[in-house]
């Protein structure tokens, strides 16, 4: 990618801690949602985690204190856990999802305003096709 203006310039390129600010700074309106999203997914990850705990307790409940209940109960509680963990995970995503929907429709309102209000002095000086092509790598680095 060229990093130079047409009148000579060049582009400075943004640190980390710009680009983050920015990042945040467009998801601030969406905090909740986010913040939710990432209390499901450590719901998630905790039951993963508690799935793979309880193997060892269920098989020693079950081959070596013979208790039969267990053989029962066990594959039901997993059945629950696993349905619990694909809802979690359905809501997590569709969360971030939604976020990331939002966060290009204010993208784009924002750009169309922007170019809206343009003096007609920057149509006349640019043609068509580099205004074009000035929003795809927009896009692009979005």
């Amino acid at each position: 990618m060229n990093n130079v203006k047409e009148n000579g310039d060049k582009i400075r390129s943004a640190t980390l801690s710009e680009e983050l600010k920015k990042i945040f700074s467009l998801i601030t309106p969406y905090w909740k949602r986010v913040l939710l999203s990432v209390v499901l997914s450590l719901i998630v990850s905790a039951i993963n985690g508690s799935l793979a705990w309880l193997v060892k307790p269920a098989m020693n409940g079950i081959f070596l204190e013979k208790k039969r209940a267990l053989l029962l109960l066990i594959p039901l509680g997993v059945l629950i856990l696993y349905l619990f963990r694909g809802a979690l995970n359905f809501a997590h995503s569709y969360l971030m999802t939604s976020v990331g929907m939002k966060l290009v429709r204010d993208l784009r309102s924002r750009l169309y305003e922007h170019i809206t209000f343009l003096p007609i002095r920057y149509y006349n000086e640019k043609s068509s096709g580099l205004m074009q092509i000035g929003r795809a790598s927009c896009r692009e680095r979005v």
